[in-house]
């Protein structure tokens, strides 16, 4: 029997270490699998109502080449889970070549998904960056005694979380909302849909073994092991810090996916974390959890899941948040939080620089042996853009 599992993030939800596992390992499971990343613009052209001749025959021969009888096909992306008409319609294209098909994906804490998606993308949209300073100013908050992910924090719980929004301007983050409304639009197809949480310190399993019993899914015992490892960009606070500001005051030019190697190789030699507050952080995640709270809990008895994820040890109101927002507000300006911090920060930037020194040493005594030199030298070209870019952008946001 033939299957379809539609694997639809969404982003920060682990995709990336499901997608790393499959397209790492060939074939994993017992079953006979074919695992295929899907493309952002084929999602895109096939994400409207009544999708174009083109569209439908793209996935139509993407489907007609790659199942077979007793063949189960992994199409997966994040993208998809902003992109409902396109898996209403890739489940309709779908539906009388398998025999089954499911979709698949994942939730986690609003607050820890707020702060991952603005550590991984959001950080460096000057557009946003602008918007949050605007709504937390209109509410008498000066931007200026918070960091950029607490103003950012702020700014959603403000606005009931529109500034929470992803990259496509989507508001994804009722998770029991949008799994309904994908659940409506598929209803006709006779589509099973598994819905599962990134699992936690207190889990036992990992994501992939999850996956895959979600899934109906064997992995096979040799490589049991390896599901394990994880393939999550995670980027230094300091390093996504001084970035923010560079993007304030229009700085760089950054898409929110370029140069995401070049980050994650500084924020590997960075040592310090300069800016955390998390008493502060705590307050603001526990609103943000509270504000969920019952969606999250509708959405753990309609899929099963285990409640205590997303229990509260104290609930928030929106008028506590506000004021604890103001008060931290006070006592930054009394005793100069704020400046202090940035002075770290000016500290762990020069961390960096003599870290990179010091590489680029290390680099010159292996540039001697002939049979690294072509190697060397590339390495060493990066690490001299990298360290001229540094100077030029960093030494303007602490001037």
């Amino acid at each position: 029997m033939n299957k379809l599992i539609l694997h639809v993030g969404p982003g920060k939800c682990g995709s990336s270490t499901i997608q790393s596992f499959f397209m790492s390992n060939n074939n994993p499971c017992v079953e006979d699998t074919k695992f295929i990343i899907l493309e952002p613009k084929e999602i895109t052209k096939i994400n409207r109502p009544n999708p174009t001749e083109e569209s439908i025959g793209y996935y139509t021969k993407l489907l007609n080449d790659n199942i077979n009888p007793n063949k189960t096909l992994i199409l997966s992306h994040e993208y998809l889970f902003d992109c409902q008409y396109s898996i209403r319609n890739i489940c309709s294209i779908s539906s009388n070549k398998v025999a089954e098909i499911l979709i698949i994906g994942y939730t986690r804490k609003q607050s820890g998904y707020l702060v991952s998606s603005y550590s991984q993308w959001l950080f460096r949209l000057s557009d946003r960056v602008k918007e949050v300073n605007d709504v937390i100013l209109n509410i008498g908050i000066d931007p200026n005694y918070f960091t950029g992910v607490e103003r950012h924090l702020i700014a959603s719980i403000v606005n009931d979380f529109y500034t929470a929004r992803n990259l496509s301007n989507v508001l994804i983050i009722n998770w029991n909302q949008y799994y309904g409304e994908i659940e409506n639009l598929v209803s006709s197809y006779g589509v099973k849909i598994r819905c599962g949480l990134l699992p936690d310190k207190k889990s036992t399993k990992n994501l992939i073994q999850d996956f895959c019993d979600r899934t109906g899914l064997t992995i096979k015992n040799e490589l049991l092991r390896s599901t394990n490892s994880k393939a999550n960009l995670s980027f230094n606070s300091d390093l996504i810090e001084a970035i923010n500001n560079a993007k304030e005051f229009r700085m760089l030019t950054l898409l929110p996916n370029d140069d995401n190697d070049f980050f994650n190789n500084i924020s590997n030699i960075m040592i310090s974390n300069t800016l955390s507050d998390d008493e502060f952080m705590f307050d603001l995640n526990r609103y943000i959890d509270s504000y969920f709270y019952s969606p999250n809990m509708e959405l753990c008895k309609k899929f099963d899941l285990n409640k205590g994820y997303y229990e509260i040890s104290k609930k928030c109101s929106k008028d506590e948040i506000l004021h604890i927002i103001k008060n931290e507000q006070t006592k930054r300006i009394k005793d100069n939080r704020m400046l202090k911090k940035y002075k770290e920060l000016n500290g762990a930037m020069a961390e960096l620089f003599f870290n990179y020194y010091k590489s680029q040493q290390k680099e010159n005594i292996v540039q001697a042996n002939p049979k690294n030199s072509v190697k060397s030298s590339e390495k060493n070209f990066g690490n001299y853009y990298l360290v001229s870019w540094l100077k030029n952008e960093l030494k303007r946001i602490f001037r």
